[in-house]
Formats: C-alpha cells, sequence, structure tokens
C-alpha cells in the first residue's frame, strides 16, 4: 500500500515538473524561465509598417538562443493589437506610443502597460504643394491623425510654428476645441492614422509619424516642412501587456530584447532618418 502511495505520489510531481516552462493555452509564459531545454512560445502583435516589422524579425531571431519562440502576428488596424492583448489572444503587442497607449486605455476602460521603450518617430507635417510653411495660403486643408494622442501631438506642431494658437497650458494634450486663435482659417481635417498617407496626395498640410511618411515614400528629416520640437517621453514606443503578465520572467526577457543594442544598431542602419533611439 505504501509503495502503491509513493508511485503515485512521484508520477504527480513528475507531471508538475514536465508542465514548467510550458505555455498555457493563449501562449502567455509560465514563471519558469526559458532554455533550449525547455522553450516557451509568446506571441506579439505588431502593425506591419515599418520599422516595425523588421524589429520584431530580428527580436525573434535573437531570442531563439534563450529558448523563447517569438510567434508574430501582424495587424492592419491600430486599434486591434490593443484588444487581441486584453483578450488574451496575444501575449505583448509593439507599435504604438506611450502617449496612444495612456488614451487607449482611458477611453476603453484598459490597463495595459508598457514594459519597455527605446524609439520615438521624427514627426512633422508635409506638403505635396509647397515647399515652406509660409507658403500655406489662407483656408488650406490640414489633415491630423484623429486619435487623441496624436491629434494633440498634431495640434502642439501647428502651434509651435506659429499656425495655430491653444489654449494656455494645452501642450501635447489638446483637441480642436481648444484652438483659441487661427487667423489664416485652416481647416483642420482629423483622419484614421493608417489612411494619413492617401491625406497626404489630397490635402495641403498632412501631420505624420515617420511610420506613415515612409508609407508615402517620404524621408522625414528630408521632406517634412516643419518638424515637432517637443523633447518629452510620451512619444516613445512601447511594448505593452497585461497586468496579469507583466512580471512573468519570460515577458521580462522580451522586453530587454525589444530595446536591446541590436535593436538599436538597426534603426541606426537602416531608418536614421525617419526615427531616434531614446532608450528610457
Amino acid at each position: 500500500m505504501k509503495k502503491t502511495i509513493l508511485l503515485t505520489v512521484v508520477a504527480l510531481l513528475t507531471l508538475l515538473l514536465g508542465a514548467c516552462g510550458k505555455s498555457d493555452t493563449n501562449g502567455a509564459a509560465t514563471a519558469s524561465p526559458a532554455s533550449p531545454e525547455h522553450p516557451v512560445d509568446i506571441s506579439v502583435g505588431y502593425v506591419d509598417l515599418p520599422p516595425y516589422g523588421d524589429i520584431v524579425k530580428l527580436v525573434q531571431e535573437n531570442l531563439k538562443t534563450q529558448g523563447i519562440n517569438l510567434q508574430l502576428k501582424a495587424f492592419t488596424d491600430v486599434t486591434i493589437p490593443n484588444q487581441a492583448l486584453n483578450n488574451k489572444e496575444i501575449d505583448v503587442n509593439y507599435y504604438q506610443s506611450l502617449a496612444y497607449l495612456e488614451q487607449f486605455n482611458k477611453s476603453n476602460n484598459m490597463d495595459l502597460v508598457p514594459l519597455s521603450t527605446s524609439f520615438t518617430s521624427i514627426f512633422g507635417a508635409y506638403s505635396k504643394k509647397y515647399k515652406t510653411i509660409d507658403e500655406l495660403p489662407e483656408g488650406a486643408v490640414i489633415t491630423i491623425p484623429a486619435d487623441p494622442g496624436n491629434s494633440g501631438r498634431s495640434l502642439a506642431l501647428l502651434e509651435s510654428y506659429g499656425l495655430i494658437k491653444l489654449k494656455d497650458g494645452t501642450g501635447i494634450h489638446g483637441s480642436k476645441q481648444d484652438i483659441v486663435e487661427n487667423k489664416k482659417n485652416y481647416k483642420i481635417v482629423e483622419v484614421d492614422q493608417m489612411l494619413l498617407s492617401q491625406a497626404y496626395n489630397d490635402s495641403d498640410l498632412t501631420a505624420m509619424q515617420g511610420t506613415y511618411a515612409l508609407k508615402a515614400n517620404l524621408i522625414p528629416a528630408k521632406d517634412a516642412i516643419i518638424k515637432e520640437k517637443y523633447e518629452g517621453d510620451d512619444f516613445l514606443v512601447v511594448l505593452a501587456a497585461r497586468v496579469d503578465n507583466q512580471n512573468d520572467v519570460n515577458i521580462q526577457t522580451v522586453a530587454k530584447a525589444f530595446a536591446s543594442d541590436e535593436v538599436k544598431k538597426l534603426l541606426g542602419e537602416k531608418y536614421s532618418d525617419s526615427f531616434k533611439w531614446k532608450l528610457k
């Protein structure tokens, strides 16, 4: 009888130990550190635009030696990766600024958390019709991103060059309702950020991140007729996770990989005219 009980206990311990280092049904890693002998799967959602695609593939390759199989899931809509993360369809995502994440959490009653930051986009305004901002005529159509994080950023950009004036103290957190002066009657139109590169063809001036400038075959450092002067951390790109998995040892390893020197080198060699490394 004692021998039977002992064998049962040993069998149960073997099953428990064998479970360590594996992923659950949602792909979220357990608390055991991954290794080549005990690999884990971690899924990352990203928007399939530069530089995110290049970065996630580089990180995927670098994590293999640590036993982490980074599973890539590309999205074409900027709202879906956060919804997928919140619903536990993916483990982390990588595509948004800290300001965008904070606004998304607030608007959608979510509690997604930033794990690491690495770079920011060169943010500017572009015109297919005019070479300088002084040429912009009265009543010109100016398109800006519709999401609160980037629309406030755009309005602050326009104010910094004297195109409009915002309420005192508005900073980067304003909306069109905060405009108190628009002497030249500019028509400021908000569009989905995924449509900014298209809006560039139809507007007099378009404010957009480096990602969408590249999509429009523009080089931010060279082609933007005005560039952002703001130097804060609000627009650093973040790797985001959930509250329930943010402290997982393997998720933390992934976070470090996205803020690594290898990623910095990639951006410097391939995207120095569009993005700036600013590790926080």
